[in-house]
């Protein structure tokens, strides 16, 4: 996999991650219902997390971590074929 996908990847996770709120702001200020933001708190925090830390691999290609996740998405589709 190269780095490419994982950047799109990186940014589709953030997207999600700041949408996660889309529904809370319906809910709370359009349909006026009284609703916690901690429903929606580790959604939002998965996905801007987990797609801040994949840009900071990727900035960082040539760290450890990055070629340990490269050698596994190789090896995954080397089993799964």
């Amino acid at each position: 996999m190269n780095i490419d996908k994982f950047a799109k990847l990186a940014k589709i996770l953030i997207w999600m991650g700041v949408l996660a709120w889309t529904p809370y702001m319906y809910l709370k200020y359009i349909a006026h219902q009284h609703i916690s933001m901690l429903y929606f708190l580790p959604f939002h925090l998965i996905g801007v997390l987990g797609g801040g830390g994949l840009k900071w691999v990727l900035k960082n290609k040539r760290s450890k971590m990055f070629n340990t996740l490269s050698q596994m998405m190789v090896n995954y589709k080397k089993r799964a074929h």
